[in-house]
């Protein structure tokens, strides 16, 4: 019993102290059947192995550390890339068909109220700018609706409003309209008798050039048609240019001329609003102006039971519509007096008058040039003259820019060619021998003066002095004559009898003259030829 004692003491402490094992004598191996964990020699080796394989691993850790870091790099760029494909994808391919998906969630009645709307702000936004309605089909391609809709009824009114009837969306129809129709127009009782008012007139513009002319051309495939609808026994039909979208024709209403101007490319009137109850066109130096025009607009009025009417004037802009110069003026004038047009003081300017006052108007900036002071004004070539009030002698010389001629002259006649009649006063006394021998006029009116006569140019050049006379009347029909300039005063040489000299200038051989004549004649003839 002793001895198995002491074996067993033996192999506890060889268990026991690990340390000792490789001084220790191989233990005999056991049966395979009856080993239930690996032999304390070959845990030995496991450890030696596993310690070498660490040893081995801890140096090749900075070596996996720089092959992981490079991977985890390229992962970013690669996770970069497929992230912005997919926001790339999301807005070109993915959105656009959610949004179309989103507005296919409206009814039919909800598109074509939508459709209906915006239609009517294209069109109503395009007369605010450009003072005409939109057709149908242009004002469709303008507004670009995300569907295709067309609608077979459709009807646009002068206050931009529209009614939409009979209409497809993606070529499938619908029962829904949109808008108020307005009352009809009578088009299958009144067409043949309307078609009877008007008369067809074609506009032809050049495909190359954009010009326009009236006269039907050889080559029509060259050429655009334009056909209009005029008021039957229309007159003097003119484009306002070549470039214009203009023509203006006159027609004939009871015993009066009306001027009407029309647009060729939309086959309508210039103004659109019927509260206009004239549109006269402007002319300067033979041309018209294509781009402004004179408006009027009338005011009825009863007085002790009768009826009557005042116009007031303004001007309008042709391509847009609107309103240049207010209706605030009493009448528009022109210097030949004509209805057909207006004569425009200059390129851009106008005589209006206000209250019987004349002032020269810059239409385009509606700002005045020269003040609305003048109670008469005429116009020669050029220059404009005009008197404060009606018992001034002398006039004012002016253009239509403003600019002051002759400031520091008594002019007393404006001439055509730029030519005037200045008086120099002369102070004359008892025994003063420049004063007429002539008897004055027993009762002397304010015509009555005593001065020198000079012709000179507007600028201010003198060109003759025709001395001193004594002036009694006004001048009588002072105008230029073929190269010469003539003119005629007349004067009271005794009680109750008057006398007239002719006055007469060649300009070519700058020479004067001074000629007596029994009476100053209406039709003033040259004496003396060049």
């Amino acid at each position: 019993m002793e001895e198995k004692e002491e074996v067993v003491s033996e192999e506890t402490k060889v268990i026991d102290n690990l340390e000792d094992i490789s001084s220790e004598e191989v233990i005999p191996e056991q049966p395979e059947e009856e080993v239930s964990e690996p032999p304390e020699d070959v845990s030995e080796q496991l450890e030696e192995e596993v310690s070498k394989e660490t040893e081995e691993v801890v140096e090749d850790v900075p070596k996996k550390k720089k092959s992981k870091k490079w991977i985890i790099i390229i992962g970013i760029v690669l996770f970069l890339f497929i992230l912005l494909a997919v926001f790339l994808l999301f807005f070109f391919v993915i959105r656009p068909k959610d949004q179309k998906s989103e507005t296919k969630v409206m009814s039919d009645e909800e598109i074509i109220k939508d459709y209906g709307k915006q239609l009517e702000k294209v069109i109503a936004d395009y007369k605010k700018e450009e003072g005409a309605l939109l057709e149908y089909e242009e004002a469709n391609t303008v507004l670009g609706y995300p569907y295709n809709i067309k609608c077979s009824v459709h009807e646009i009114y002068l206050d931009a409003t529209i009614y939409l009837n009979k209409c497809k969306i993606d070529q499938r129809k619908v029962t829904f309209s949109y808008g108020k129709k307005q009352e009809e127009k009578e088009e299958e009782d009144n067409s043949e008798e309307a078609s009877s008012d008007l008369e067809e007139v074609s506009v032809y513009v050049s495909k190359s050039t954009g010009k326009a002319i009236l006269d039907e051309p050889k080559n029509q495939s060259d050429y655009q048609e334009y056909k209009i609808h005029l008021e039957k026994g229309f007159t003097n039909i003119e484009l306002l240019s070549e470039t214009s979208d203009f023509v203006v024709y006159s027609i004939r209403n009871n015993n009066d001329v009306e001027i009407k101007i029309h647009n060729y490319k939309k086959d309508q009137k210039a103004f659109l609003d019927e509260k206009y109850v004239v549109t006269i066109p402007i002319r300067y130096e033979g041309k018209y102006d294509d781009e402004y025009a004179v408006v009027a607009i009338r005011e009825t009025h009863f007085s002790n039971g009768h009826e009557y009417y005042t116009d007031s004037y303004g001007i309008n802009n042709l391509k847009t519509g609107e309103e240049a110069v207010p209706c605030i003026y009493n009448r528009i004038t022109s210097s030949y007096g004509t209805a057909f047009f207006y004569r425009a003081a200059g390129d851009g300017y106008i005589d209006v008058v206000k209250e019987g006052k004349h002032g020269i108007l810059n239409y385009r900036t509606n700002e005045f040039s020269v003040p609305l002071k003048y109670e008469t004004l005429q116009q020669s070539d050029t220059y404009l003259y005009g008197k404060e009030k009606y018992g001034d002698t002398y006039y004012k010389v002016f253009d239509a820019k403003g600019n002051y001629y002759l400031e520091d002259q008594q002019v007393a006649e404006i001439l055509s060619g730029g030519y005037a009649i200045v008086e120099d006063s002369i102070e004359t006394s008892s025994e003063d021998e420049t004063k007429p021998k002539q008897t004055t006029a027993p009762n002397p009116s304010p015509l009555n003066r005593n001065v020198v006569l000079r012709l000179v140019t507007i600028e201010g050049e003198e060109l003759y002095n025709f001395g001193n006379r004594f002036i009694s009347h006004y001048y009588n029909h002072a105008k230029v004559i073929r190269n010469s300039i003539v003119f005629q005063i007349e004067y009271v040489d005794a009680p109750n009898h008057s006398q007239c000299v002719h006055l007469e200038y060649s300009i070519s051989a700058k020479k004067g003259y001074v000629d007596p004549v029994n009476r100053c004649e209406y039709n003033v003839e040259l004496l003396h030829e060049s």
